[in-house]
């Protein structure tokens, strides 16, 4: 809810290609990045089963915990305040260009790490 006070568009329904972040964020936010959800991720990527774009994160079996822990890596790695400001963007470009990178860039790191730091 307080997202959408922060979003041009306060129902979500103008957003482009992030509709991985703003569920990401209420997942992570809600405390439901929980070792269960985080295994299921990890076997996704051994698997090689994870998506190669993040519009691609908000689909299948396993879409909550790849957003979730997408944000949560970027709360991590960023910072919280820098999560805070992605909470007015409401398309991937600005939102990768508030975080200055690039999509693969982010989800490389992302998964490497994921696998390096949350291990059982």
């Amino acid at each position: 809810m307080y997202h959408g006070q922060l979003n041009p568009s306060p129902d979500f329904s103008n957003v482009s290609g992030i509709d991985w972040f703003v569920e990401g964020l209420a997942t992570y936010a809600s405390g439901q990045c929980d070792s269960v959800r985080i295994e299921e991720v990890k076997k996704a990527i051994d698997g090689a089963m994870v998506p190669l774009r993040l519009d691609q994160f908000w689909s299948g079996k396993i879409k909550y915990g790849l957003s979730g822990s997408m944000v949560m890596f970027i709360d991590k790695k960023y910072g919280r305040e820098k999560l805070k400001e992605l909470l007015n963007k409401d398309n991937l470009t600005d939102l990768l260009l508030c975080l200055n990178t690039g999509e693969t860039e982010l989800i490389d790191n992302w998964r490497e790490d994921l696998l390096r730091n949350n291990t059982k």
